[in-house]
């Protein structure tokens, strides 16, 4: 016999003990309120499982127990789920692990199987082992009383009427039906052709591999004689199939034909889908040094705001970095994560196309970063302005290596024409910092002689060339490192705004995203940063060199530089 007043009881201490935020006590106790007007409103058990029927989230709370024996209470992000799927028939959700998605595609399953007289749901997944949903089905089932008597065996008898398995169950009552069946992705593919069905689910869709995708899973959506429902679940990893991220920015861009979800960690943890605890063991098996996480378990930039400190550390996006937590937690393909400058973040620093012309504007600051090229590479110049420590690029020039004309030296172009754009920009050129190396001892010395000269006071110095009592920036190995992870943070922080035209911004993602940067064996413990076969980093050398204007170390007294020659 059902008794809904017990789960009304039940339910009540659900809310009271198993919230553990404000946002997920404010949905459950929004759920919990419904339920008990539904339950003040019926005449009796019938009208109350009719009811019941139409509501997802009540048909969980009254039927599902979890393993714990409680009422599930669908998490914000699972009520919103269902929903979504009622509205489209064909559904990909791209999401981190740990939230719940079993649990949602098990209860989703069974509520149709229900309500819906008729209705085949198809269980994929790539292996027998993954089918986790199923077994949540027949677990579900099995604490169940009154699913099990009035859906599976309609009172029994002879035969004992539904079926009731761990790959195949049949309800007796309505005659929906639910089959387990993995992909067989050793087999060949068409061994799975054929499945007939009205509701389609595919877990771990990442594993699922392209031929499967294309030869099985379209398939089963192929017949127009009977209404069918599609829904494909897992995380953003394109190892089985490397069209997965197109697949899933194409859905997004067609909300009205396509229903798809995303959420990340945070907001997980936010609506009680995961535990601080977890995310602070995750970091430490990671390896990730964010002392806002494994001090208190959460995010503080996203709590609190990109300024937020602990201990008087402050974020630098030290997760991103991190591939298995990007795809994995944040829920994100790769492309943000594995590399020294994320390609997230690269694509953030061009929202809008403007000239990169010779234009100095009075009263605005400038700086001019200088990675020569001398004979073998194209000399690369930018040029910032500089506003409430945001840059951004205004001039972009390369100067393309040229054999020397009788009686001159090979840079006397490049020296010629970096004064012509010194004395354009006049008193507004704060800073010029170019590379000292090698080469760019002579060349930067002479920037400051003969006609034309650059004062030596706008040649920003490090300590290093200070001691050799050179001008420009003497580039050791650590040195680089600090200054690439200077011109990193400021990325990140989103204080680099570039142009996203061309030829400029296929050039600034190639040579960022291509930079080969490799970890320098023993105790010195810095990155080294080279070119990638093929290719070339001078323009990312001339950018963080002007981003030096921004780093900690170059703020006082005068604009934060260090300049030799000068008291």
């Amino acid at each position: 016999m059902f008794d809904f007043g017990q789960v009304l009881v039940e339910a009540k201490k659900t809310v009271e003990e198993e919230s553990n935020t404000e946002i997920r006590f404010s949905h459950n106790y929004g759920i919990f309120k419904r339920l008990v007007e539904v339950a003040d409103d019926c005449t009796d058990t019938i009208d109350y499982h009719a009811r019941v029927l139409d509501d997802f989230d009540l048909f969980c709370v009254s039927y599902i127990r979890l393993d714990n024996r409680k009422p599930m209470f669908p998490s914000p992000w699972q009520s919103e789920a269902a929903a979504i799927f009622e509205q489209n028939d064909v559904n990909l959700f791209i999401e981190p692990r740990k939230i719940g998605k079993s649990a949602l595609l098990s209860a989703y399953i069974l509520w149709k199987m229900c309500r819906d007289d008729g209705t085949r749901a198809v269980i994929f997944a790539p292996t027998q082992d993954q089918l986790f949903i199923m077994e949540d089905i027949w677990k579900a089932l099995k604490r169940c009383d009154y699913l099990m008597n009035e859906y599976v065996q309609l009172h029994a008898g002879i035969g004992k009427r539904g079926t009731y398995g761990k790959e195949y169950i049949r309800f007796a009552k309505n005659e929906s039906e639910v089959v387990a069946s993995n992909l067989a992705q050793s087999q060949k593919a068409d061994t799975k052709r054929g499945n007939k069905g009205s509701l389609f689910v595919v877990d771990e869709i990442e594993l699922v591999t392209k031929e499967v995708r294309t030869t099985v899973i379209d398939d089963m959506m192929a017949d127009a004689y009977t209404e069918k429902k599609m829904i494909m679940v897992g995380t953003p990893k394109t190892v089985a199939n490397p069209e997965l991220e197109i697949e899933w920015e194409s859905y997004q861009k067609m909300p009205d034909e396509y229903g798809t979800h995303h959420m990340n960690v945070w907001e997980a943890i936010d609506t009680g889908c995961i535990t601080n605890s977890y995310i602070k063991n995750r970091f430490r098996r990671l390896n990730i040094p964010c002392q806002w996480v494994l001090k208190k378990g959460f995010c503080g930039k996203h709590t609190y705001g990109k300024d937020a400190e602990i201990d008087g550390w402050k974020c630098n996006n030290c997760c991103v970095l991190n591939e298995d937590f990007v795809a994995e937690n944040m829920g994100e393909f790769p492309k943000a994560a594995g590399k020294f400058f994320p390609k997230l973040f690269l694509e953030q620093c061009g929202t809008e196309d403007w000239p990169l012309t010779l234009k100095a504007e009075g009263g605005r600051r400038y700086v001019m970063g200088i990675d020569y090229g001398l004979l073998l590479n194209a000399t690369q110049i930018t040029v910032f302005e500089i506003t409430d420590s945001i840059a951004r690029l205004v001039f972009w020039e390369e100067i393309s290596p040229v054999p020397p004309d009788k009686g001159s030296r090979d840079y006397d172009p490049i020296i010629k024409r970096i004064k012509q754009l010194y004395h354009a920009y006049g008193e507004s050129m704060y800073r010029i910092f170019p590379d000292a190396t090698a080469a760019g001892i002579q060349v930067t010395a002479d920037l400051c002689k003969g006609r034309g000269a650059i004062p030596s006071s706008r040649i920003y110095s490090n300590e290093t060339a200070e001691k050799k009592e050179v001008l420009g920036v003497w580039m050791t190995g650590p040195y680089k490192h600090e200054m690439m992870q200077n011109h990193r943070q400021i990325i990140m922080d989103g204080r680099l705004k570039v142009p996203n035209s061309e030829p400029f911004w296929t050039k600034f993602l190639l040579e960022h995203d291509g930079v080969v940067v490799q970890k320098v064996q023993g105790s010195s413990n810095y990155l080294k940063f080279k070119e990638p076969v093929g290719g070339k980093i001078d323009l990312l050398d001339s950018m963080a060199l002007a981003m030096l204007s921004l780093s900690a170390d170059v703020q006082q007294p005068f604009l934060g530089m260090h300049t030799w020659g000068m008291e």
